[in-house]
């Protein structure tokens, strides 16, 4: 028992955030895979466009291997916060190179997965609530300012 608590520990495991909600310890790709499966039949019952469907699967695909790439990833849903998503973005923007253009995308599709976690139980907040939009008068001067 004592291996078992330790390698949850190990990974994550949190017992006061299993009191918040129990859906808080469901694993990211449990999450993202219910995600995807709501997309999906949205896509079916034309809700959203198949280009949205694309862009979000692509957009939360990217999140997922970017937490993999990380030394410690992050194992249970709780553990997406602000702070790790806008690292994220951070990663998106700045180590990826693209356009604050594709930053401020980025965080669309993340406001709409992390409304879809609040919905679904998984999140108590919104995690993409406070997340900086770039602009869109940056697209066309080139400056930013944060």
């Amino acid at each position: 028992m004592i291996n078992r608590l330790s390698e949850q520990l190990r990974r994550g495991w949190n017992p006061w955030i299993e009191r918040e909600s129990a859906l808080s310890y469901v694993s990211i790709d449990d999450a993202i895979n219910h995600f995807f499966q709501m997309q999906k039949k949205y896509l079916d019952d034309d809700i959203i466009r198949e280009a949205t469907y694309v862009e979000y699967q692509s957009k939360i695909r990217n999140l997922k291997k970017y937490n993999e790439s990380l030394k410690q990833p992050a194992t249970y849903i709780y553990q997406i916060d602000q702070r790790f998503l806008q690292e994220f973005l951070d990663h998106i923007y700045i180590d990826r190179g693209n356009t604050a253009k594709t930053h401020d995308n980025y965080i669309r599709v993340l406001s709409v997965f992390c409304k879809f976690l609040v919905r679904s139980g998984y999140h108590k907040t919104n995690m993409a609530e406070g997340l900086q939009i770039l602009g869109k008068r940056h697209y066309q001067t080139g400056q930013f300012c944060l």
